[in-house]
């Protein structure tokens, strides 16, 4: 359904006739798709443990937490739910790492602009200093 989805869009952009040149546009589409793509499967991948244990527990009767292979239960449940976790942290740092509009957009919103500024870190390393001989201290 992603993929339907995702080509869709994509030939309906294709359509529009815009200013910007083709080729930025295809680079952006192409790391548009790649950052759904990857949120995505990244998502699917560490839910299915959860869903295979949701799944198990309804339809096997003796695998519940008061039966005899509880303790299969409990750490299928704990691996599941730590999949499940892992899934929601990645999301975050996915679409930081592959999406530079989402990039962009998180720095400005939450004021970060400062410390991500090329034209700052280019100033503070040429810090120049000077000595100058003809000072003298008091004593």
């Amino acid at each position: 359904m992603t993929l339907v989805f995702l080509q869709r869009h994509s030939a309906a952009r294709m359509k529009m006739n815009t200013s910007a040149s083709t080729n930025e546009e295809l680079k952006k589409q192409r790391q548009m798709t790649v950052t759904i793509l990857g949120a995505t499967i990244g998502y699917v991948v560490l839910s299915l443990p959860l869903a295979f244990h949701s799944l198990f527990g309804n339809f096997h009767p003796r695998y519940n937490y008061f039966g005899p292979e509880r303790n299969v239960f409990l750490v299928f449940q704990e691996f599941a739910y730590v999949c499940h976790m892992f899934s929601c942290f990645t999301d975050f740092f996915s679409f930081l790492l592959l999406s530079t509009a989402y990039r962009r957009t998180f720095i400005r919103v939450f004021g970060l602009r400062r410390c991500f500024d090329k034209k700052q870190y280019a100033e503070s390393d040429t810090v120049a200093i000077s000595v100058d001989s003809s000072v003298t201290t008091k004593s």
